[in-house]
C-alpha cells in the first residue's frame, strides 16, 4: 500500500487510515514517500511508544543509524554488507518491538543492497496443515543473538519455543535451532520464506513500516565503497504497550539484557532489578504529549479542503512544542476508533463544526467521546458541548449580568406556533448554525394571500437570514416547519440595533481570556461576520473585568449539570441600545468598552479562527495551554 503525500498534513486521512491499517493487522507492512526524519517518529506514535534497546557496540540514540561499516563488512548484521538472512527483529529480547520502522536517506549507488520482506500469511499458505501444527510447537531453541549479547558467551532463552503463536511469527534464521523432529518442516519453513519474499529499493525519503510479529525481514548483499555515500537508513523501534509479544511467555524464565550483563534469573533480587531496569535503563522511550483532532469529512466550513483551516495551524503550534498530533476523521461506522484512540492519545481535541453530515451522528459521537473521558482528556467534554455549545445556555443565563430577560425558548414545533409573538423585531437562532446559517432576523409583515382573491389580511412573517442576507416573506406556521425541520430548540431575543455598529467576541481556555474580537458588518449586512479586529484584553479592561464577574454565575449553572467551562470557548456580546453611536473616528475599544452588553452566543464545540497579517495565531495559545496540562485524568 503506497501513499505519495507532498506535505505532511495534506494527505492526513489517508495516512492516518494507513496507519491505523498496519497497527489493528489489516495490513502487514506500509511504504509512504515523501518523507522525513521528523514524520518517522511522529507516525510511530500512532502505533506505540518509540524506542530502542542496548546494544554492544552501539549509539544509545533512539534513532539508530544503519549504513555499513568497513570492520563489519563480511558479518551478517545491519551493520554488515552480506546477505542478512531473514529473522524477527530482536528475537531474543524480553520485549521485541512490535514495529520496525525504516527511513530511507540514501539509497545503494548501485541499485543493491535490497529490503527483505515475507508476511506470515503467504509463508502460511504453502504450508501443510501438519508442517504448521509442528511450527507451532515449543521445539525451537533461541541463543541470544550478537548485538544484545553483551558477554560474548553463548546463550540461549530459557524455554523452548514456537515459530507460530496466535497468529505471530517468531524466527531467526542464524539464531533459532530446531529439535531433531522439527528439521524438516524448519527447513521447508526457509525456503518457504524465500519463495514469497518481497524485495524493496528504499528510495530516499521512503519510510517502511512493518509488523515485527507477521512479517521477517532481512536485505540482499550489496557493494559498499566506505566513502560516506553508501546506502543509509535510519531504523526506529515502536512498542505497543498494550499488544507487547514475546517467544517466552513466563516473564520470571527470562533472562534480560541490563548493565552490560545478561542477568541470571534464579532469585527474586535479581528478577526486581530486572523489571525496574525495563524503564530505567533498557529501554529509552521519548515522552511526548499525544493530541489527537478529531474532525469528520466533508462539511462547508472545509470549502472544499480536506481540513478545516486552522487544522493545520494547531498541528504546526502542537509540533513546536514537542507535541505529537494526528487527525482522525470521525465516522459512525468505524468500530476501531474507540480503541485506537484510546490507547494512542492524551488528549482529544475536537474540530467538528455543529451540522450534520453523512458519516456523523451527534449523538453516536458523543456517546463515544463520553467514552473516552475515563481514559483520556477531552477538549471539550460532550457534557460542556451539549449544555454550552446549545443556545438553550443564553435563555437559562437570562436573568444574569450578561442575561437578557425578554429571551425565548422553544422547544417545539407547536410550542413555537403558539408562543412566538413578532411585535417588535425579532433575532431567531436554531440550534444548529454556523457562519450566519440558521440566524434570521424577523419582523412583521402583512401581505395580501395571492392564492385567495379577497380582501381579507392574513399574517406574515419578513425573515432575513444572515448567511445570505436575502429576504424571504412566508406564514408563521411555514417558517416553524423550516426551523424544526433539522432542530429540536429555537431561541428567541429581541434584535439589538447595535449589533449594525460591531458584535464583540470574548475568546477563552477555560478562564483565561486570551483574546478580545471585534467583528463589524458591512454595510448591507445586519449581522457581524468575517476575520474580525484582534485585541489584547488589556485593552477591553471594562469588559474583561465584567466577564470575571460573571464566569462564577455560569460556573455555577454549569454545575447543576455536572459540567464545567470548556477549553477553547467564546463569547459573543452585542452592546444594549442607547443613544450613542460609533463612527469610524473613534477608538473602538474606547467607545464600546464603557458599555453594557448582552451575551448573544457561547460556542465551544468548534470554535474556528485564522491566521493572517492582521491576526494572531490562537494556535500558539491552544498549544501552550495543552503543554502545561497534566495527563492525570
Amino acid at each position: 500500500m503506497e501513499f505519495n503525500p507532498s506535505r505532511y498534513y495534506l494527505l492526513e486521512c489517508s495516512r492516518k487510515q494507513s496507519i491505523a491499517d498496519l497497527k489493528y493487522g489489516r495490513v502487514n507492512c506500509l511504504r509512504l514517500r515523501n518523507q522525513s526524519l521528523q514524520d518517522m517518529i511522529d507516525l510511530s506514535y500512532g502505533l506505540g511508544t518509540p524506542f530502542n534497546v542496548h546494544e554492544k557496540n552501539r549509539s544509545k540514540s533512539l534513532i539508530r543509524k544503519v549504513t555499513p561499516a568497513k570492520d563489519h563488512a563480511h558479518e551478517e548484521s545491519a551493520n554488515g554488507n552480506v546477505y542478512l538472512s531473514y529473522h524477527t527483529e530482536n528475537l531474543s529480547h524480553l520485549k521485541p518491538p512490535n514495529f520496525v520502522a525504516l527511513f530511507c536517506e540514501r539509497k545503494d549507488r548501485n541499485n543493491q543492497g535490497y529490503t527483505l520482506l515475507s508476511t506470515i500469511d503467504d509463508i502460511k499458505e504453502l504450508l501443510t496443515e501438519s508442517e504448521i501444527e509442528i511450527l507451532s510447537s515449543d521445539k525451537f531453541t533461541v541463543y541470544i543473538e550478537d548485538s544484545l549479547n553483551i558477554d560474548g558467551i553463548k546463550a540461549a532463552l530459557p524455554t523452548k519455543v514456537p515459530v507460530f503463536r496466535d497468529n505471530k511469527m517468531f524466527f531467526d534464521n542464524l539464531f533459532m535451532v530446531p529439535d531433531a523432529d522439527a528439521v524438516d518442516a524448519f527447513e521447508k519453513l526457509k525456503q518457504i520464506i524465500i519463495q514469497v519474499e518481497m524485495k524493496i529499493l528504499l528510495e530516499p525519503g521512503d519510510l517502511l513500516i512493518f509488523n515485527n510479529f507477521t512479517c521477517v525481514h532481512g536485505r540482499s548483499e550489496f557493494h559498499p565503497k566506505f566513502d560516506g555515500q553508501d546506502r543509509c537508513l535510519h531504523r526506529l523501534l515502536i512498542l505497543d504497550e498494550f499488544n507487547t509479544s514475546s517467544p517466552v511467555i513466563e516473564f520470571e524464565k527470562y533472562p534480560v539484557v541490563m548493565n552490560n550483563n545478561i542477568l541470571e534469573t534464579n532469585n527474586q533480587l535479581t528478577m526486581n532489578l530486572a523489571k525496574k531496569s525495563l524503564n530505567n535503563t533498557e529501554i529509552f522511550i521519548q515522552k511526548m504529549k499525544k493530541v489527537c483532532i478529531f474532525e469528520v469529512e466533508g462539511g462547508f466550513d472545509k470549502h472544499h479542503a480536506p481540513h478545516r483551516r486552522e487544522i493545520v495551524l494547531i498541528k504546526d503550534a502542537l509540533k513546536a512544542r514537542n507535541i505529537y498530533s494526528e487527525v482522525v476523521f470521525y465516522k459512525d461506522e468505524d468500530a476501531y476508533i474507540y480503541d485506537y484512540v484510546a490507547s494512542n492519545f492524551d488528549f482529544c481535541l475536537v474540530r467538528i463544526n455543529p451540522e450534520f453530515y453523512p458519516s456523523y451522528t451527534k449523538s453516536k459521537f458523543f456517546k463515544l467521546l463520553t467514552k473516552f473521558e475515563s481514559k483520556i482528556i477531552c477538549l471539550p467534554t460532550a457534557n460542556s458541548i451539549v449544555n454550552l455549545d446549545s443556545k438553550s445556555i443564553i435563555y437559562y443565563i437570562r436573568n444574569t449580568l450578561f442575561g437578557m430577560a425578554d429571551t425565548n425558548l422553544y422547544t417545539n414545533i407547536n410550542d413555537f406556533k403558539k408562543n412566538f409573538q413578532c411585535y417588535e423585531q425579532r433575532v431567531i437562532k436554531a440550534d444548529h448554525n454556523a457562519e450566519g446559517r440558521g440566524v434570521f432576523l424577523v419582523s412583521n409583515h402583512l401581505e395580501e394571500e395571492p392564492e385567495i382573491k379577497t380582501n381579507r389580511k392574513s399574517h406574515y412573517l419578513r425573515i432575513i437570514e444572515a448567511a445570505t442576507n436575502k429576504e424571504e416573506i412566508m406564514t408563521k406556521e411555514n417558517f416553524a416547519k423550516v426551523l424544526f425541520k433539522e432542530n429540536s430548540q429555537i431561541l428567541d431575543q429581541k434584535y439589538l440595533q447595535k449589533i449594525k455598529e460591531m458584535e464583540i467576541r470574548i475568546m477563552l481556555i477555560e478562564k483565561k481570556i486570551i483574546w478580545i474580537i471585534v467583528f463589524i458588518p458591512k454595510s448591507e449586512e445586519w449581522l457581524a461576520n468575517g476575520d474580525g479586529i484582534y485585541y489584547e484584553p488589556s485593552k477591553w479592561p471594562n469588559l474583561c473585568k465584567q466577564m470575571t464577574n460573571w464566569l462564577p454565575q455560569l460556573e455555577k449553572y454549569l454545575q447543576t449539570k455536572n459540567c464545567k467551562l470548556p477549553f477553547l470557548w467564546s463569547a459573543d456580546f452585542i452592546m444594549q441600545d442607547d443613544d450613542h453611536h460609533y463612527d469610524s473616528s473613534q477608538d473602538i475599544c474606547e467607545y464600546a468598552d464603557k458599555a453594557q452588553f448582552v451575551l448573544s452566543e457561547i460556542n465551544c464545540s468548534c470554535l474556528g479562527f485564522r491566521q493572517n497579517s492582521s491576526q494572531p495565531n490562537v494556535a500558539l495559545d491552544i498549544a501552550e495551554a495543552i503543554f502545561n496540562m497534566s495527563t492525570v485524568i
